[in-house]
């Protein structure tokens, strides 16, 4: 929790393999944070489709 309780911005990525809490961890996580948040759920169609669909 230190990691994501720093001033400055920042980025973090969690991947590995699926039904193992992953989306959990992190909706638990962020939902501790005081500060806002964004939480992201990519898919399996690329990176290139991803940053589009988070840019947009």
């Amino acid at each position: 929790m230190s990691h994501l309780s720093r001033a400055e911005r920042q980025c973090l990525v969690v991947y590995g393999r699926r039904r193992v809490g992953k989306t959990t961890l992190v909706t638990s996580a962020l939902d501790e944070l005081e500060d806002t948040s964004v939480y992201y759920l990519c898919d399996e169609r690329g990176a290139t489709h991803n940053a589009r669909r988070f840019a947009a």
